[in-house]
């Protein structure tokens, strides 16, 4: 997640020229006029009733503790109140509205320590339109409102468009989608569930019962354009798609992907091809990176990643996954970082703590990022010890430099609709491994849904 200087101050003073800044408080102010409109008129119950709108959400609160390496005992935690509400309104037939805000309240040592580039990185909007609002911004506490989601979907017969912010997922695996061009998922953020949208356009044709046409294209905070379309149908039992495109106005992308079973459980695989083309900024030499002038990071790279997932009779579920990146590493990952455009791995990108400063200061995720070793193997195994709770461990593996990650959890329902969930990201390896050197984060979490 590569800071950029927010700016700070009024309403419009988060986007970049007058034309956003209308745009946004446009789009503020029409969703808050449907919220208390909705809210508070009569006519909310009767739709609600013919189910033309469905209001939910949650309010969650959340505890983070970092504790650095061995031999540093300088804890430091971050805690927040999260609230979410998602709106979907029916107006007609073919249209509908959907609308996802979230209001944030964070505060702690953390935030103080790192001021301001972590409480940056909080509200950042990487929108083509800023929809982030920051309310309160002290140096150990900021309260921000963020729009991710506020699109049209017309359906028509075989045609449908959406326009707005939304999220296009093309991924197909769990934990690693080097398919997923315009929303890159990220594993290690657990605790945003909704994930991220994007300020786009999508239009999907269905050509039949188990084939479909999708062209999307989305604007990012820098005007760069990601577009691409993507056909999907099924052979053999398998779901089979293929996608070619560019991403971030400076990559050509072919690839596809397949979802099917073998012997009763899900097996899902993405493979993608990128192509840089234009020019770097540069001092004379097309293609070599000023910053790392021995780096050509014009070249090629083929990113692909494959899972398997089975539950057993006694409900014991287990998923492993590989990726593999052509252009990665088989040394130490930091060393390699100055051959990856955004200069640091998944992990340090959006991970909710960080070891410090330097790790906030990195680029945006992309299918680019996922992993800067040549491979990498996952693995998990979950169990529901009572139909309340239920228990979680997964794995993370670099085979070349012997760094790892493990995660821990316990989800426990207490009623129908509050949850506690108790988990650590623990991260083991020498310095300057993928995941050598960072210490362990507990989180603890507490969640009514509503």
């Amino acid at each position: 997640m590569r800071i950029h200087n927010i700016r700070t101050g009024c309403l419009g003073n988060f986007v970049k020229s007058d034309s956003r800044n209308h745009l946004a408080n446009l789009c503020r102010v029409f969703l808050l006029f449907l919220m208390f409109v909705f809210a508070g008129s009569r006519r909310n119950a009767i739709y609600a009733q013919e189910g033309r709108l469905a209001v939910k959400g949650y309010l969650q609160y959340e505890n983070n503790t970092w504790a650095p390496p061995s031999g540093d005992y300088s804890w430091k935690e971050i805690s927040g109140l999260h609230n979410r509400l998602d709106i979907n309104w029916y107006p007609g037939k073919h249209l509908s509205f959907y609308a996802g805000v979230r209001n944030n309240l964070d505060f702690g040592s953390l935030l103080s320590e790192y001021y301001p580039e972590y409480k940056n990185s909080l509200v950042k909007d990487n929108g083509f339109v800023n929809m982030t609002l920051k309310i309160t911004d002290k140096k150990s506490c900021v309260l921000y409102s963020n729009i991710d989601r506020l699109n049209f979907k017309l359906q028509y017969d075989k045609l449908e468009i959406k326009v707005g912010r939304q999220r296009i997922n093309w991924g197909l695996n769990s934990i690693w989608n080097p398919g997923d061009i315009f929303n890159t998922y990220n594993y290690f953020d657990f605790s945003y569930i909704s994930r991220p949208g994007s300020d786009a356009a999508l239009v999907q044709y269905f050509t039949g019962n188990l084939s479909s046409l999708q062209i999307a294209a989305k604007l990012d905070n820098n005007d760069k354009l990601t577009s691409a379309a993507m056909y999907k149908f099924n052979l053999k039992g398998y779901d089979i798609q293929i996608l070619g495109g560019v991403m971030n106005g400076k990559y050509m992308v072919l690839g596809g992907g397949w979802s099917g079973q073998i012997k009763g459980g899900g097996f899902t695989g993405e493979i993608n091809y990128f192509k840089h083309y234009g020019r770097y900024s540069t001092s004379g030499t097309t293609g070599a990176s000023t910053s790392y002038p021995n780096i050509d990071q014009t070249s090629s790279r083929l990113v692909a990643s494959v899972a398997y997932n089975y539950t057993f009779s006694n409900q014991i579920f287990i998923n492993t996954s590989v990726i593999y990146n052509s252009r990665g590493t088989t040394g130490k990952v930091h060393d390699a970082a100055a051959g990856n455009d955004s200069r640091q791995s998944n992990f340090l990108q959006t991970n909710s703590i960080t070891r410090e400063n330097s790790f906030l200061q990195t680029g945006d995720l992309s299918p680019l990022t996922l992993t800067l070793s040549k491979c990498e193997l996952f693995g998990e195994i979950s169990y529901p010890f009572t139909p309340l709770i239920k228990g979680d461990f997964s794995a993370i593996l670099n085979p070349y430099d012997g760094s790892a990650f493990l995660g821990p959890s316990a989800d426990i329902s207490l009623t129908d609709n509050i949850q506690l969930l108790a988990m650590a990201q623990i991260f083991t390896g020498k310095k300057e491994t993928e995941y050598g050197n960072y210490g362990r984060i507990y989180y603890v979490r507490l969640k009514w849904t509503f």
